[in-house]
């Protein structure tokens, strides 16, 4: 689940964010909504502890972290939160195969080339394996980056403005797939943006004024 209650976060004192107090149950589908500078991707950084809150108080997948050390932090991360950006930073030099290993080792498991193989089906893309991401279309790497999100089976699951870079065709299939392996996980899911196209098939919103 995501609760958190009377967050705030500021850069400096022109930029200052007072956030409303979140209630996700675990395995809820929601979004986040805001024009461009109401504190969207700096609430997406508190969640997901790359950022710390000034005040306020968060728990993700049932634990409060705010006593925890930055590594704690980061190791709790990778073993409970999956995370999917606009663009997929793919490390280029190196194959699909190798890039979704590399994610196993950064989340503390150890590489299992089966487990890709069956993520990579679910998406599509079993041929995809040996491929570099720059030989894939970008519909092509968001769907591997939602495979890569999933391959701990995480709790949590944050997306950051998963759909803003793709046609219609691919922000549907986009979606779908990310709804659909939240919902086989039975993990929450929180989706960043300001796509008018996702907003009529999630109907809890949460909305972020400046």
């Amino acid at each position: 689940m995501i609760q958190t209650r009377n967050l705030f976060f500021e850069y400096d004192a022109e930029k200052q964010f007072y956030f409303p107090d979140l209630e996700i149950p675990q395995g809820a589908h929601a979004l986040l909504l805001g024009a461009s500078g109401s504190g969207k991707t700096t609430m997406l950084n508190l969640l997901c502890g790359l950022l710390r809150p000034q005040k306020g108080n968060l728990s993700i997948a049932h634990t409060d972290w705010s006593s925890y050390t930055q590594a704690q932090i980061d190791r709790f991360r990778g073993r409970n939160i999956g995370m999917i950006f606009q663009k997929s930073y793919f490390l280029p030099s190196l194959s699909v195969l190798d890039n979704l290993r590399w994610a196993q080792r950064l989340a503390g498991r150890k590489a299992n080339t089966a487990k890709i193989q069956q993520q990579l089906d679910k998406v599509g893309l079993a041929d995809s394996l040996k491929k570099y991401p720059q030989a894939l279309s970008i519909g092509e790497q968001q769907r591997i980056s939602i495979a890569r999100a999933l391959l701990h089976e995480p709790k949590v699951v944050l997306a950051d403005e998963p759909t803003s870079a793709l046609d219609d065709q691919n922000c549907e299939k986009v979606l779908s797939l990310i709804r659909e392996f939240c919902d086989e996980a039975k993990a929450t899911l929180l989706i960043v943006t300001h796509d008018a196209r996702v907003r009529s098939r999630i109907q809890k919103h949460y909305e972020l004024q400046k």
